[in-house]
């Protein structure tokens, strides 16, 4: 539904999102339903971008003592995934 009214809105030249991006989250490669799923959204959306955000201990960790993640860990796989998520928001 989301994607049939984000080509409405383009088509009609209304404000709103100007791209898309599917942030695949909590990803673990070892598992193989995980290994699987961003072949499978490449197929199905090759238009869009795609992000994985890699399972990560400390956003648990930074959660629980409610502290960001980038100040937790800042050199964690998450808060890499999200830093490369964040500058695409802002900068593409």
């Amino acid at each position: 539904m989301l994607f049939k009214t984000y080509k409405y809105d383009n088509r009609k030249k209304r404000k709103g999102a100007s791209r898309l991006g599917l942030i695949l989250s909590r990803i673990d490669l070892r598992r193989s339903m995980d290994q699987s799923l961003d072949q499978q959204l490449a197929e199905a959306y090759p238009s869009i971008k795609r992000f994985i955000v890699h399972q990560d201990a400390s956003l648990a960790w930074a959660a629980a003592e409610r502290v960001p993640l980038i100040e937790y860990d800042s050199k964690g796989k998450a808060a890499k995934d999200l830093m490369i998520v964040s500058n695409w928001v802002v900068n593409e």
